[in-house]
C-alpha cells in the first residue's frame, strides 16, 4: 500500500472529503484553485454520490465524475475514489423495500438521511456490487487515482438490523457457530426463563422485550451484526483488487465504533479513522494521533483546548496557524508564537480568545515556532 501512495503523492498527504455533487459545477474551477493555494494534494470523493452516478437503475452517469477527477489531476490533486455504497438512492427502497433496515422495535428505517440499508439485503448487495464494478472500470487506470474508499463510517448510524432478512442471516451465522441447537442453547443459557429453543426458526434478533433480554444473545447478534457488514466490505474490496490489484483499498471508522470488532476488521484491510475533536472518544483518538506522531517523530502544533482544531503551515519565511473552535462557549488558546489575526488584523502575543464556533487564521510574527517546510495536525 505505502508503495503506490509514496508513488503518487511523495509527501505528507493533505486534504479532505470534496463533495462537488452537491453544487453547481461552475464552482468547482475555484474550489480546485483554492485547494492549490492551500495545497491541497490529495481529496475523497464521491462517498454519497449514488443516486446522481445511477440515477434510475441500471442508467449509468458518469460524465460530472469524469470532469471533476480530470479537473483535478490537471491541477496535482489525486482521488480517494468513493464506491459510494453508503448511502443507497430511493429507487433502491421503492423496487426493494425488504432492504430497509427495521429497528428492534419493529419501525422501518426510510431514505432521508443515510445508511438505510440492511447489509444483509441480497438486493442491497447486488445493486452495491454492480455499481462498485462500474467504477472500478471506468477509472481502473485513471493517474489520478491514488486509492479507493470503500463505503463510509460503517456502523455509525446502523448498528443493528431486526428485520426478517437478517433474522434469517443471523439464524445462519448461528448454525456455523454452534452446529447445532444443544451447543446453542447452553451456550445462551436458555433453561434460564424457559427460553430454550427447538428449532432454529424460533430465533430472532434481539427484539423489543418485556424486560431484560438474554446477554448472550445480545452479544451473539452484535457480533453477528459486524460480520454482516465485514462481508459487505470483503465483497466490495474483492471487486476492486480483482480490477485494480495495485491500488490501495481503505474505509473509514468514526472514532472507535462498538458495534463492530475491530480486531476482526483489521485483519481484512488497512484502517482509517475519522477523529472529531468533538466527539466522546475524542480523549482516546488524541492519545492513538500522539502516539503515532511521536513514532514519526512529528511534533504537535500546541496543547488545544478540548473541541479546539489546530493546524500549522509553514511555508517559506511564513507560519502560519489554523484554529477552528467547535464549542459553544469562548476558548482561551495558547499559542506557540506571538502571532498576527489574518481576518481581524489584531496582533496577539501568547494567548487568543477564540468565540463559540470562531474560526482564527494567524501569521506567525516571530520564528520560534517549528521548522521550516513542517505540517502538523492536533485535533483536540
Amino acid at each position: 500500500m505505502k508503495a503506490i501512495i509514496t508513488r503518487k503523492v511523495p509527501h505528507v498527504i493533505y486534504g479532505g472529503d470534496y463533495n462537488p455533487e452537491q453544487w453547481s459545477e461552475e464552482v468547482w474551477c475555484e474550489d480546485v484553485r483554492l485547494m492549490r493555494e492551500a495545497g491541497v494534494n490529495l481529496v475523497s470523493l464521491g462517498i454519497f454520490s449514488w443516486a446522481k452516478l445511477e440515477p434510475q437503475p441500471g442508467e449509468y452517469d458518469f460524465g460530472w465524475l469524469d470532469r471533476i477527477i480530470a479537473l483535478l489531476h490537471e491541477n496535482g490533486v489525486m482521488v480517494d475514489l468513493a464506491t459510494a455504497t453508503a448511502s443507497p438512492p430511493p429507487w433502491l427502497a421503492r423496487l426493494y423495500p425488504e432492504s430497509l433496515p427495521v429497528t428492534r422495535e419493529g419501525t422501518t428505517l426510510h431514505p432521508g438521511a443515510r445508511q438505510h440499508y440492511c447489509p444483509s439485503s441480497p438486493a442491497y448487495r447486488e445493486k452495491a456490487a454492480e455499481l462498485v464494478r462500474r467504477i472500478a472500470d471506468r477509472y481502473e487506470t485513471h493517474p489520478a487515482l491514488a486509492l479507493w474508499h470503500v463505503n463510509n463510517e460503517y456502523s455509525v448510524h446502523l448498528q443493528a438490523c431486526s428485520c426478517d432478512v437478517s433474522a434469517a442471516h443471523f439464524r445462519e451465522w448461528l448454525k456455523a457457530r454452534y452446529g447445532d441447537l444443544d451447543a446453542l442453547n447452553e451456550a445462551w443459557g436458555t433453561a434460564f426463563w424457559s427460553q430454550r429453543y427447538g428449532e432454529w426458526g424460533e430465533i430472532m434478533p434481539p427484539r423489543t422485550a418485556p424486560t431484560f433480554p438474554n446477554p448472550i444473545q445480545q452479544l451473539d447478534y452484535h457480533r453477528f451484526f459486524s460480520d454482516a457488514l465485514l462481508e459487505c466490505f470483503t465483497m466490495e474490496r474483492d471487486i476492486l483488487k480483482e480490477i485494480t490489484p495495485e491500488v490501495p483499498i481503505t474505509t473509514n471508522f468514526l472514532g472507535f465504533p462498538k458495534a463492530l470488532d475491530l480486531w476482526r476488521w483489521s485483519r481484512e484491510l488497512d484502517v482509517s479513522l475519522d477523529l472529531y475533536s468533538d466527539r466522546p472518544e475524542r480523549r482516546y483518538a488524541r492519545l492513538l494521533l500522539q502516539t503515532v506522531c511521536r513514532q514519526a517523530g512529528v511534533l504537535p502544533t500546541l496543547e488545544a483546548p478540548p473541541g479546539v482544531d489546530a493546524v500549522r503551515r509553514n511555508t517559506g519565511d511564513a507560519s502560519f496557524l489554523f484554529l477552528l473552535n467547535h464549542n459553544e462557549n469562548a476558548v482561551e488558546v495558547g499559542l506557540p508564537e506571538p502571532a498576527r489575526d489574518l481576518l481581524t488584523d489584531t496582533e496577539h502575543d501568547s494567548t487568543l480568545m477564540l468565540g463559540p464556533f470562531e474560526v482564527a487564521i494567524l501569521q506567525g510574527t516571530s520564528r520560534s515556532g517549528p521548522p521550516h517546510n513542517t505540517d502538523s495536525e492536533v485535533p483536540a
